[in-house]
């Protein structure tokens, strides 16, 4: 099943990006989802450090910053500190 989010970003910015950009954040989205729920930390912590990975190829380098790097360590937030909902307001 596909999650909504998912649905209205494929609807709202097809004509925009192309479809393995598209499912890139499609998989990134889904990843932060499991860290709110506090499930699969191990999936969720591969597909993230991929997503980083494949930035700098998807969106080019001037778009790779800090922020791409804290995505990697957020596995180890909800690790240490439980789901993302009960700490951080920010994702």
């Amino acid at each position: 099943m596909q999650e909504p989010i998912v649905i209205i970003l494929a609807c709202c910015f097809e004509v925009f990006i192309t479809e393995t950009t598209l499912c890139a954040l499609a998989i990134a989205c889904n990843d932060v989802r499991l860290l709110l729920l506090d499930t699969m930390i191990l999936t969720s912590r591969q597909c993230l450090n991929k997503f980083v990975a494949l930035t700098p190829d998807l969106y080019g380098t001037m778009h790779v910053s800090y922020n791409g790097h804290l995505l990697s360590h957020l596995p180890d937030t909800v690790h240490n500190w439980g789901p993302l909902w009960s700490h951080s307001p920010c994702v």
